[in-house]
């Protein structure tokens, strides 16, 4: 057989995160890392894929940095990325940001009814907190 010369790019890069969504973040974030490294500009679907990825690995700060990393690339986060970040942070304990992502999924007009069920399970802390 002979030998082919196939250069990954953003869609071969895109598939590859997504296929990691199911939690595997260790894999997902360096080939995110090195799509930049190719030269190769990350797209919606590379960062939200990624930050699924860690939100299913339970990795809410680097779920975060990703979301930050989206943002200076001047892409901008759907409900779905939101929602990944706003699970990461849920899992993670951190109902003071995720209140906080809701809140500025809100003001760009984003939520419909998705994530709010994500929200809800994650203020439920501090409605215990200020309940007692």
């Amino acid at each position: 057989m002979a030998d082919v010369d196939v250069t990954p790019n953003e869609i071969t890069y895109s598939a590859a995160i997504s296929a990691c969504e199911k939690g595997q973040w260790q894999v997902a974030t360096p080939l995110l890392s090195s799509m930049t490294e190719m030269r190769l500009r990350p797209n919606k679907l590379s960062f939200s894929s990624a930050i699924r990825a860690c939100e299913r690995g339970h990795q809410w700060q680097l779920a975060l940095k990703l979301l930050s990393d989206m943002f200076q690339s001047s892409l901008p986060a759907d409900e779905v990325t939101y929602s990944a970040a706003i699970g990461a942070c849920e899992k993670g304990g951190q109902q003071v940001i995720v209140l906080s992502l809701l809140n500025t999924m809100l003001e760009v007009a984003l939520g419909q009814m998705a994530p709010t069920t994500v929200s809800i399970h994650g203020c439920e802390p501090i409605a215990v907190y200020f309940a007692t």
